[in-house]
């Protein structure tokens, strides 16, 4: 109620007052402008109090949500590190650690009479196809300090020290150069002491593929749609004939600002339809080998999936358009590690191949 509204509310009590019981008030002069102000007084008091207790006294809002900053389901990483990531288990290494298969691939296969290890330690890359060949014993001072995630079940080197913490289904082990220093296991337990289980890794990559068979697709959206993409996920899956719920993420990065615009630019130009040849492969193989793209844009997370193992439904699936694999949406995918591109059906080969 107003303040003019409310004192003449008041004064027409007031006058009301002065009268004597039982008598009647003389009629005032006429105030057509008073008795009008005195109406509404009333009426908004009687229209408020009602409105007031069904309604309350605010707008209801309704709550909408955020999009989120980034991919990542984890938090910061220490200044210096960052988080890789294999499995359902996830550590922080020092930025400087880079990539390497030295650790298991078959180093007889190059030109040099004993293996030349990496300057510096290293993660190892995911184990892929590996030659029919037997080098020669390796020997302790060839072995560089590396990151390896590996089966509780399987043996650790022997050549030299190894730290390790099985954490979730992952036994993370962090081999050592046979002159470690007291430094240089200091900061394989401080990896060891960052590892931690995680339902989203730093790429927002789940630690078990979220597709169950080759027809399985994601939840639908329209990637020609895209609006201002931030951030891509790569979650690189392979099948290993696991049990269906247990963790198959073998690698992970995450693509960002104009790289990740031109990459899901190039995917929303692929063509129509599926890549592969049904005949040339078993009904059942590679059902959960493939990629999940997770795109962050201005409307939120989506996911597409990269199908190029195998021979059956090749290429990328938003949920509402299958598309064919093309070099410009593929091959940035495998350019970098520790995604790799390892061979497959022709088409794969020459739209997924990032080497030579």
């Amino acid at each position: 109620m107003s303040d003019r509204a409310e004192q003449a509310f008041r004064d027409a009590f007031a006058e009301q007052a002065r009268v004597p019981l039982g008598r009647v008030a003389p009629k005032p002069p006429h105030r057509p402008h008073r008795a009008w102000a005195v109406a509404a007084a009333v009426a908004a008091v009687a229209l408020a109090i009602p409105l007031a207790v069904v309604l309350g006294t605010r707008p209801v809002q309704v709550a909408t949500p955020a999009v989120p900053a980034t991919v990542s389901g984890l938090p910061a990483p220490e200044e210096g590190r960052r988080w890789v990531s294999r499995g359902d288990v996830a550590v922080q290494v020092p930025d400087e650690w880079g990539w390497s298969d030295y650790a298991w691939s078959p180093w007889c296969l190059g030109k040099t009479q004993e293996p030349q290890p990496p300057a510096t330690p290293f993660v190892s890359t995911p184990a892929g196809p590996v030659a029919a060949i037997a080098c020669p014993e390796w020997q302790p001072e060839w072995v560089q300090t590396y990151l390896d995630f590996a089966d509780p079940a399987a043996e650790p080197p022997s050549l030299t020290p190894v730290l390790s913490r099985t954490v979730g289904t992952t036994d993370v082990r962090v081999v050592l150069r046979a002159d470690a220093t007291a430094a240089d296991e200091a900061v394989a337990q401080g990896i060891l002491d960052s590892a931690t289980v995680f339902e989203r890794d730093a790429a927002g990559c789940a630690p078990v593929a979220p597709f169950a068979d080759l027809e399985a697709r994601p939840e639908a959206w329209d990637v020609t749609g895209a609006e201002g993409v931030v951030e891509v996920g790569l979650c690189r899956y392979l099948d290993y004939a696991l049990e269906a719920d247990r963790p198959n993420l073998t690698a992970s990065r995450v693509l960002g600002g104009e790289e990740a615009g031109a990459l899901i630019a190039a995917v929303a130009a692929a063509p129509e339809g599926v890549s592969g040849n049904p005949a040339d492969c078993l009904s059942d193989y590679d059902q959960r080998s493939g990629l999940v793209l997770r795109v962050l844009d201005a409307t939120g997370v989506h996911d597409v999936y990269l199908r190029v193992d195998g021979c059956r439904n090749l290429g990328f699936d938003d949920g509402t358009t299958r598309r064919e694999l093309t070099r410009d949406g593929c091959t940035p995918v495998f350019a970098a590690p520790p995604l790799r591109f390892d061979g497959g059906q022709p088409e794969a080969v020459s739209a997924c191949f990032a080497g030579e």
